[in-house]
């Protein structure tokens, strides 16, 4: 867990999802505070897939006039966290409140983009554990099939 400075411990709660602790701590708590990469409340919970969290959140930013689009210093949005969360709902909530799904990150990505690889990599990872499981299952036949010929 990357260090965070000046953030108190709204960015934790909204990392762990605990959402009757997150509303009872929004009174009074500093919503533009950033770790030291920049992340706000809102990327923790987007990237947590904590949807009930980030709800409360987006009403507590429109409450305070704040915008939902803060930038990391690479340029990511909690769009661009919500992405990759794989998480229907969280997307859901943060485009309905009008965060820009057109901006891109330091290295000219979408949150689109992001979601795009974040499937590919799900997609390429489920393939490589059911060619371990395809080896594994060979291996057991193959050794049942050396003892029954034995």
């Amino acid at each position: 867990m990357a260090v965070r400075t000046a953030c108190g411990p709204l960015l934790e709660l909204c990392e762990d999802g605990v959402v009757q602790i997150i509303h009872n701590s929004l009174t009074g708590a500093d919503l533009e505070a950033k770790s030291n990469r920049g992340r706000t409340a809102l990327h923790y919970a987007a990237e947590a897939g904590q949807s009930a969290a980030l709800g409360l959140l987006i009403d507590a930013y429109r409450s305070q006039s704040l915008p939902i689009d803060g930038q990391t210093v690479r340029g990511r949005t909690a769009l661009h966290e919500a992405a990759k969360s794989d998480r229907y709902e969280s997307v859901k909530l943060l485009v309905d409140a009008g965060s820009r799904p057109d901006i891109c990150d330091w290295r000219g990505r979408t949150p689109l983009h992001t979601a795009a690889e974040f499937e590919a990599i799900c997609r390429s990872q489920k393939n490589e554990s059911n060619d371990d499981w395809t080896v594994r299952l060979n291996s057991k036949q193959s050794i049942a099939g050396k003892r029954a010929r034995a």
